[in-house]
């Protein structure tokens, strides 16, 4: 039978979900800025923005 994951572990694997998502758009950025309209490029970088919110939300909850 699984144990239920704590808080910590859940927050350590959704901080490393969401630097994997900061790393996969930036990557799409980063080779998609000569073929890609601008509203693809816009689309990126809002999605970048906000799993990086997410990220520094998460660490900002997280107890010292």
């Amino acid at each position: 039978m699984n144990e239920p994951r704590t808080s910590a572990a859940a927050a350590a694997a959704r901080a490393d979900s969401l630097r994997e998502e900061i790393d996969f758009w930036s990557g799409m950025l980063e080779a998609s800025q000569e073929t890609a309209t601008a509203e693809s490029i816009e689309r990126m970088t809002f999605a970048l923005a906000l799993a990086e919110f997410r990220l520094r939300e998460l660490r900002r909850r997280q107890p010292a």
